[in-house]
């Protein structure tokens, strides 16, 4: 009998050291779960900080660009102040805010004031020569082109522009 329960205990004691290894083998198992989602863990913190550097420069980068938008603004609104308190202030011909007939004009002249945004003749009113010398591609000649064109349209008129002022100096 001692045999029978002896062969008992030793079955039992082998599905206890079985269950042991079992439970040692789980463990482990456990642990290198544990240990990869400790890793991929840490790489999305890694991903989510750089994802918010990236947002703060991205963020940076267009405050940064509004402030020289609201700039550029702020001073084309004074220009536009200044241009609109010119013109009240003088007696300007209706004709002079018809639009630009760039049809008449050569081909150079009417593309770098369309560049500018000067689409009509009263934009031109106070516009000094040493302003058009600064637009690209605007040299000599085309100046002399515009003038030529705007004495031929306004041929009562053509001295309200501050251009001709200028021009009529260095002549």
């Amino acid at each position: 009998m001692f045999s029978l329960f002896s062969k008992k205990l030793s079955d039992a004691d082998k599905q206890v050291d079985d269950l042991v290894k079992k439970l040692g083998d789980a463990l482990a198992v456990m642990s290198g779960i544990d240990e990869a989602q400790k890793r991929q863990i840490a790489e999305l913190e890694r991903a989510l900080q750089h994802e918010r550097d990236r947002i703060k420069r991205t963020e940076t980068e267009n405050m940064r660009r509004l402030k020289v938008e609201n700039h550029k603004l702020e001073k084309e609104v004074e220009r536009l102040r200044v241009k609109v308190g010119w013109i009240e202030n003088r007696n300007i011909p209706q004709e002079f805010f018809e639009q630009i007939d760039r049809a008449e004009l050569p081909v150079r002249v009417a593309n770098a004031l369309k560049n500018e945004g000067i689409n009509h003749y009263v934009d031109l009113l106070d516009k000094p020569k040493g302003d058009f010398h600064r637009i690209p591609n605007f040299g000599a000649s085309s100046f002399v082109g515009l003038v030529d064109h705007l004495q031929k349209k306004f041929p009562e008129n053509w001295k309200h522009f501050v251009m001709f002022g200028e021009w009529e100096d260095k002549q």
